[in-house]
């Protein structure tokens, strides 16, 4: 079924329901709801959701990893070639995602905690083993003057991440 439903609290929308065919048509209804509360008005204008963009070449990336970054980042993707220009092609450890999103994320993607950054933004917590664990140093040196983070807190962020990494994304520990 295509049935939806739709709750509007004080300063909340939820849907529930719909199928993926109807996905604009619901999230028109959500903006709608949405803009109601600011006292907006949104109208479906027709347009593509994604608008295409000119074709970017990416010196030292496939033709593939291109698509995957332009699908990631969509209008950020000029700014994520420039990391690219800047830091080089390399993926972090047998995951897909390069050192430059790494960096872009730890930039521009309002990053609060080191699991925001590993768990949410770049997923590398949860496609490496260990959490990532080996690569902390590399993602220190990387990414700890792009968030401003002192040393002090680095450490701090770090024993956060490792706590929560063990407690809800390792494996349970092995009984006899």
């Amino acid at each position: 079924t295509r049935e939806h439903v739709l709750w509007q609290e004080r300063g909340c929308v939820t849907l529930a329901g719909g199928k993926l065919t109807t996905f604009r048509p619901q999230a028109i209804e959500v903006l709608q709801a949405c803009g109601a509360m600011l006292g907006r008005n949104v109208e479906d204008d027709g347009e593509p959701v994604f608008a295409p963009q000119a074709p970017v070449d990416i010196p030292g990336l496939s033709a593939a990893q291109v698509r995957r970054l332009a699908g990631r980042h969509g209008r950020d993707l000029p700014r994520v070639a420039q990391r690219v220009a800047e830091l080089g092609g390399d993926c972090v450890g047998a995951s897909d995602t390069l050192w430059a999103e790494l960096a872009f994320a730890a930039e521009a993607e309002m990053v609060l905690h080191l699991d925001d950054l590993l768990l949410r933004r770049t997923r590398l917590g949860l496609l490496l083993a260990e959490g990532a664990a080996q690569y902390l140093p590399a993602i220190r040196r990387l990414c700890q003057p792009r968030l401003g983070w002192d040393d002090a807190r680095w450490l701090a962020e770090e024993q956060r991440y490792r706590d929560l990494w063990q407690r809800h994304h390792s494996l349970p520990p092995v009984t006899d």
